[in-house]
């Protein structure tokens, strides 16, 4: 399968009527796709440093440690990022009530 084969799947998906078998394939076909776009991305995008006003360090000194905060503290914020966005994006396809949640706390932490 080729990104435009994938994203014409993509597309009849969303057309028809929404049920867990046809959001699995979407969520599965969306994360193919943005793999390979990575694949063909610059590598310096992957390598992005994190904003300046990224104002609180997130402390991973306390024990014990998820494997989720164990594998994200080892790598660079904006390769993390750019892997969260694409998650994001597929949780607010299948689950927008959790997306909407972790957005406000997200907002919550700059207030």
């Amino acid at each position: 399968m080729d990104i435009v084969e994938i994203n014409e799947h993509i597309r009849k998906l969303k057309c028809e009527e929404t049920n867990w078998q046809s959001v699995e394939k979407l969520a599965a076909l969306c994360t193919v796709r943005d793999e390979l776009e990575e694949a063909h991305a610059p590598e310096t995008q992957t390598q992005a440093l994190p904003p300046a006003t990224y104002a609180a360090a997130y402390s991973t000194a306390a024990e014990p440690q998820s494997d989720f905060v164990a594998a994200a503290s080892s790598v660079p914020f904006g390769g993390l990022m750019q892997v969260l966005d694409r998650h994001m994006n597929a949780i607010k396809l299948v689950y927008p009530k959790e997306y909407e949640l972790v957005m406000r706390k997200i907002v919550s932490l700059s207030e």
